[in-house]
């Protein structure tokens, strides 16, 4: 493991900020009317073709160890099975261009989550973290971040708690808009991801 992933990282300021608050909520604004529309058509399409339930909750750790639900599209048939298996054609699409995570928009108005910062990690996972995992949940988790544009699509986010780390130590207004303007570009391109 990095030796950056062993020490406590000295933590941006940024995180904590007022104005990394405001630019959560501008960005919410501007981004919330398009969304809704397409909200709208993902769960009439998910309707259609995959029934009830069209979204679901999981209950995630967010920042200083406080739990709350993030909703998410469906994108599984339900049921018991290999994940991959379970996965739908429509869920794949969704996956593959990011929608199913949509709704993740009314978390971070709601301010349990931020347009950028640590991926949000199941609930019971994060619940056994240890001292270094535990530093994940000094910040608001993210809609996106760096794991989600460099970490590998097939590997499970504790396990690559390197990028969680890097970003918490520098954080920046300029990062959290290179981040976001890559992750547009990633869900343009999606061939990039790694599903």
């Amino acid at each position: 493991m990095d030796a950056m992933t062993t020490t406590c990282p000295s933590y941006s300021t940024w995180l904590h900020s007022p104005a990394k608050r405001w630019g959560d909520l501008t960005f919410c604004a501007l981004a919330t009317a398009p969304a809704m529309i397409a909200m709208l058509l993902i769960a009439l399409a998910v309707l259609l073709r995959d029934g009830w339930p069209i979204v679901l909750r999981q209950p995630r750790m967010g920042m200083s160890g406080k739990p709350f639900q993030m909703w998410k599209f469906r994108t599984m048939r339900p049921g018991a099975g290999d994940d991959e298996c379970r996965i739908t054609s429509l869920g794949r699409f969704l996956r593959r261009h990011r929608l199913d995570e949509l709704p993740q928009l009314f978390a971070v108005i709601a301010g349990t989550m931020s347009v950028v910062g640590p991926r949000p990690e199941l609930a019971e996972i994060a619940s056994g973290y240890g001292p270094l995992h535990r530093q994940r949940l000094v910040a608001r988790p993210g809609l996106t971040g760096l794991w989600q544009i460099r970490g590998s699509r097939r590997k499970a986010i504790h396990e690559q708690i390197e990028y969680d780390l890097l970003y918490l130590s520098r954080a920046s207004p300029c990062m959290d808009m290179w981040l976001v303007a890559r992750t547009i570009w990633f869900i343009l391109a999606p061939k990039t991801w790694q599903i």
